[in-house]
């Protein structure tokens, strides 16, 4: 069994409320678990539970306890159940502690329960870091989305790779554009193309961007092999998988160069 996964409880009164909310939040929001349990999946935890407490006691919470299962119209206190890697865990308590203010928090021993334990641990132990390659075009919005949505149901680490392509820095010298400064412009391209690729997606996932110079097919495959990378996320432009591989697209060097898995995604018709 893996020790580097935990299981928490959080229990909480009926009628807990979320803290911190707009006036339109809270005009559509569906209550407290139903807050933490969307928080969770969107911060990567593995597994998440709620479910009503119809008897028993916290010894240090004694506003949470409940005494009469036989009475079903009784407002019974609720608990929710995380399972998930040590690290996700922590990071989602951290960042949601205003919430977990009025509740209480037992660790259970580590462990974990997901129906297939030795074949989720096998999964997770394979791809513990995913990069995903982009680029400025339309594509790597969708490239980001499924990448960093398959990485977080993994609970693995994610990098953005933006190669800065040098043979593009070429400038124009009857406006006055120096090559340099084409490079210069180019790098700020790829920048804002990370932060803001990030800012949508996973701007509460703590994702590494990397930015090397030089041709994208060879700097990606590097990339990957510097940082140790288990999985590629590519993306392909407007080919059909014949064409991809008859006409020598990046996507298609990397699939037949890279020492890792690659995933493909397409253009989104």
């Amino acid at each position: 069994m893996n020790n580097n996964n935990i299981t928490v409880r959080i229990y909480f009164e009926h009628g807990q409320k979320v803290k911190g909310l707009t006036l339109k939040q809270k005009l559509f929001h569906n209550g407290f678990s139903h807050y933490i349990l969307k928080a969770a999946r969107e911060a990567g935890v593995k597994q998440a539970i709620s479910f009503h407490i119809t008897a028993g006691y916290l010894a240090h919470h004694l506003r949470i306890q409940a005494e009469h299962p036989e009475v079903l119209s009784l407002k019974h206190p609720q608990c929710i159940e995380l399972t998930g890697k040590k690290e996700r865990i922590n990071f989602f308590l951290d960042k949601y502690k205003e919430q977990f203010e009025n509740t209480e928090i037992s660790i259970l021993e580590d462990r974990i329960s997901l129906g297939f334990p030795d074949a989720e641990e096998k999964v997770t132990e394979n791809y513990k870091r995913v990069l995903i390659a982009v680029d400025g075009s339309e594509n790597s919005l969708n490239v980001t989305k499924k990448g960093i949505g398959l990485a977080k149901l993994l609970g693995s680490e994610i990098a953005l790779v933006f190669v800065v392509d040098k043979a593009k820095a070429v400038g124009n010298t009857d406006a006055g554009i120096m090559p340099n400064e084409a490079l210069i412009a180019l790098k700020k391209e790829a920048l804002d193309t990370l932060d803001q690729l990030i800012k949508i997606y996973g701007s509460d996932y703590g994702i590494l961007k990397f930015m090397p110079e030089g041709n994208p097919k060879d700097d990606v495959l590097q990339t990957a092999e510097d940082w140790c990378a288990d999985l590629i996320v590519v993306g392909m432009h407007g080919k059909s998988g014949f064409a991809l591989f008859a006409m020598g697209s990046i996507a298609q060097h990397i699939v037949l160069h890279s020492k890792v898995p690659v995933i493909v995604v397409p253009e989104r018709k």
